[in-house]
């Protein structure tokens, strides 16, 4: 059986080993900025890890605005996608802000991954936009509210 563990981060070892799948998976994989990566928000979040027994495989970043959560920076290295592990993930992630009160949980999904979120109960709103050179479009889970809205 497998020992996957799902957890916010505990310190500051952990957090590094977050920003290093994140470099791995956003600014090595993708091209995207190193400066745009490390955005100056992850004092303000809640970071997650995923761990395959001690392996660490994932991360996401969890902000929150009154009642909306917004997930960022979804990640699962390349050699553990397509297995499950980022469903699991994501499903842990909403959860967790259903958990603490949050209302609406939104997200800005790369659009080669649309589908994704969509089979997770996620909706599409609004127009598709560039962000570090890459499509997306801001998905929501949760019936959107006047004057809720962290966008």
């Amino acid at each position: 059986m497998e020992d996957l563990e799902i957890r916010l981060t505990c310190g500051r070892e952990e957090f590094e080993t977050v920003l290093a799948i994140r470099r791995e998976v956003f600014v090595e994989g993708q091209s995207v900025p190193l400066d745009r990566e490390l955005d100056g928000l992850d004092d303000g979040a809640e970071h997650i890890l995923v761990l395959l027994g001690s392996e660490p495989i994932g991360c996401a970043r969890v902000r929150t605005t009154g009642r909306t959560a917004r997930l960022e920076r979804i990640a699962v290295l390349k050699g553990w996608r397509g297995k499950g592990f980022g469903q699991r993930l994501v499903v842990f992630l909403v959860d967790h802000c259903q958990k603490h009160g949050m209302e609406k949980v939104v997200l800005h999904s790369q659009c080669a991954v649309r589908g994704f979120y969509e089979e997770l109960g996620f909706t599409a709103h609004g127009p598709i936009f560039m962000d570090a050179g890459i499509e997306h479009v801001r998905m929501v889970l949760g019936v959107p509210s006047a004057g809720n809205d962290p966008d």
